[in-house]
């Protein structure tokens, strides 16, 4: 048998948004036939010519006011939802248009929710429709058989309070899960949930003493187990005596309402999260930038000094504890950063065993004396090529999520090992690549987890932690994070037993032909005789990169901003060789002084300096792959090595 056609009418004034979402509803829906309107002439037309089962209108038509429309639309057709396709709707301007009966609303671009959002907006209207109908017929005055034929598709249920007799058509019986049409009340009350049961029974004994309306929704439990809500509504109806103690009601499932209910909840409250999250990253990235131009400061004079003061002298000792405490510093704000998502990723060679030893003492720290830390860690690992960020997030996600299943103490050990992955090793990300992997396990005794948690574990905001002590981001960050780095992550738990997270990282190919050319370029001469433009608007910072530039043999012109830089660089005749810019500038930003200096320095190389801000990421998409970015905080010795490799591959190239 065909299905019915259905028409959608959408308000829309950009006929390349119309023909995707007309696709994208074709697409799932084929029954549906979708007409564009832009205007109110249009709409007014629309309206006299077709049955319609749903609106789809943008916010922004040009001519036309959506709350008008809205109103307009509510009074002609008001069991015709409406749902708001928009990507320029704030959160608080959806929530009110919601308040105000837009059946749902749909990010534009993001035709994942339009199908469902339309189908359920038309059930809903359809539930809200038969409601009114049910409600009209209770008041007419063959008010049993007009309330039966009405609610026909529903079921009809009568309660006589005096006898305690529950009837029921076999429609209501089904939904009810009765074993039969007429049981005595107490068969009616078990059916229902015991969270329910007491609220919904008084309010239906009062409905029918003081003829009250009765209108409720609850749940049952079917006798096989299965939970379902229902609605019901009632009235109170007197016997021959005139006496009240009688209900008649309808009963319908609602169950999947519900649901939809909690997916627009859940949507709503992610939102929100999502929103809040980036509020929290913004600050943490720039908080981060600003500590890591003083650290950068820091540890350059550092080491200069350093370098003056020979081994053995009280000095020395004391120099070198405050270097040490500025690379811890450093160490927080790449944390931050990796919080933020705001971090440059930057993979190189490391040793596994080695990042994990770096963060033993902040771990201790983190998880607190009534938790023990256990390292078992292998010798002689073959390295990983991973960003040391990246890593140390996934180590700390890990480790704080088991300290959280621990409440009252327990044990935490990290493992690393090496072992044979084949197409059969658990694992939730796809097994594509086989062989030997590097494995780093983490394993707590705490709580444990049943399979319903453990199957959704490394969803996004997915969290069983009491509401303010979780984001629901840990696991879904490490999960992304390692199939970044082309690993796999298997998960064990059991109830009252513990979990084990186990990761598995390709090793680094030809790692020691790698360390051999890291420890020769350790050696390479790093002073130079070029021409380099500096730029940096920080002074302090300014002023010790051209000092240690200088002192290593090269000709330094220093600038605070592009504009004064990019006059340098043009009343400057000999040519300049390298170009040290931040990216983030007063005025003129990194990129836009590049592009002008290169004008007249052609030849010049380039290296960035970065803050890790957002800006400084998009700019350097921007620049391509093969953009040289040094990020701060950095080493002098960083420093040096970087701009005489750029300098070199400069001059190769």
């Amino acid at each position: 048998m065909p299905t019915e056609t259905r028409h959608i009418l959408v308000i829309e004034d950009e006929p390349a948004d119309f023909l995707l979402l007309q696709r994208h509803l074709r697409k799932h829906l084929p029954e549906v036939l979708c007409q564009r309107v832009a205007s109110d002439e249009e709409l007014t037309e629309a309206l006299s010519r077709a049955d319609w089962a749903a609106f789809i209108s943008d916010y922004n038509v040009p001519g036309m006011n959506f709350r008008e429309t809205l109103d307009r639309l509510q009074r002609e057709r008001p069991d015709v939802p409406v749902v708001l396709v928009s990507g320029s709707v704030g959160e608080e301007t959806a929530v009110e248009l919601l308040k105000l009966g837009v059946a749902d609303f749909v990010l534009k671009g993001h035709f994942a929710r339009l199908v469902s959002a339309v189908e359920r907006s038309i059930a809903e209207v359809a539930q809200r429709r038969a409601r009114r109908l049910a409600e009209r017929a209770l008041g007419e005055s063959q008010e049993r058989l007009s309330m039966a034929l009405a609610a026909a598709q529903m079921g009809v249920w009568e309660w006589n309070v005096a006898t305690d007799e529950f009837h029921s058509t076999p429609q209501s019986a089904a939904l009810f899960g009765l074993p039969d049409t007429v049981v005595g009340v107490a068969a009616f009350q078990q059916a229902i949930h015991p969270e329910d049961r007491e609220a919904t029974v008084n309010a239906a004994r009062r409905a029918a003493t003081t003829r009250e309306t009765f209108e409720a929704e609850f749940r049952v439990v079917h006798p096989g187990g299965e939970v379902r809500w229902l609605y019901s509504l009632a009235r109170a109806r007197d016997d021959q005596h005139g006496v009240a103690g009688q209900l008649v009601g309808t009963v319908q499932d609602i169950t999947a309402r519900k649901a939809a209910e909690r997916e627009r909840q859940a949507l709503e409250d992610q939102f929100r999260q999502a929103q809040k999250m980036e509020a929290v990253g913004r600050l943490a990235s720039g908080v981060a930038h600003d500590f890591n131009n003083l650290l950068s400061i820091i540890l350059g004079y550092g080491e200069a000094l350093l370098d003056e003061i020979p081994p053995g002298d009280q000095r020395r000792e004391d120099l070198e504890a405050v270097v040490e405490a500025g690379e811890r510093a450093a160490g927080l704000t790449r944390q931050l950063l990796a919080f933020s998502r705001q971090q440059v990723i930057a993979p190189r060679a490391l040793d596994l065993n080695e990042q994990v030893r770096g963060l033993d003492k902040l771990l201790r720290r983190l998880i607190g004396e009534d938790v023990e830390l256990r390292l078992d860690l292998a010798e002689d690992l073959p390295q990983v090529t991973a960003d040391p960020g990246q890593l140390e997030q996934v180590v700390m996600n890990l480790v704080v999520n088991a300290r959280d299943a621990m409440p009252q103490g327990g044990q935490v050990s990290i493992a690393t090992g090496i072992t044979e992955v084949s197409r059969h090793t658990p694992a939730l990300i796809p097994v594509e690549a086989t062989g030997q992997f590097l494995t780093l396990t983490v394993a707590d005794n705490g709580c444990g987890m049943d399979p319903a948690i453990l199957e959704r574990v490394c969803e996004p905001f997915f969290t069983t932690k009491e509401v303010g002590k979780g984001t629901g981001l840990g696991l879904s960050t490490v999960h992304g994070i390692v199939q970044q780095l082309g690993g796999h992550l298997g998960i064990e738990s059991v109830v009252g037993q513990g979990s084990i997270f186990r990761i598995y990282l390709p090793p680094r190919q030809e790692a020691a032909a790698q360390a051999t050319a890291t420890a020769a370029a350790a050696e390479e001469d790093l002073s130079g005789h070029e021409r380099v433009l500096l730029v940096e608007d920080e002074g302090e910072l300014r002023s010790l990169l051209q000092r240690v530039l200088e002192r290593n043999g090269y000709q330094v012109t220093a600038a605070p901003n592009g504009v004064l830089a990019t006059e340098l660089a043009a009343s400057q005749a000999e040519p300049i060789d390298l170009i040290i810019t931040d990216v983030v500038l007063p005025r003129l930003s990194g990129p836009q002084l590049v592009r002008e200096v290169r004008h007249r320095h052609p030849a010049a190389a380039v290296l960035y300096l970065s803050g890790y801000t957002d800006e400084t990421l998009l700019h350097h998409q921007a620049l391509g792959a093969e953009a040289v970015l040094l990020s701060k905080p950095f080493s002098m010795q960083q420093l040096l090595a970087t701009v005489r490799e750029t300098l070199n591959r400069e001059r190769a190239a």
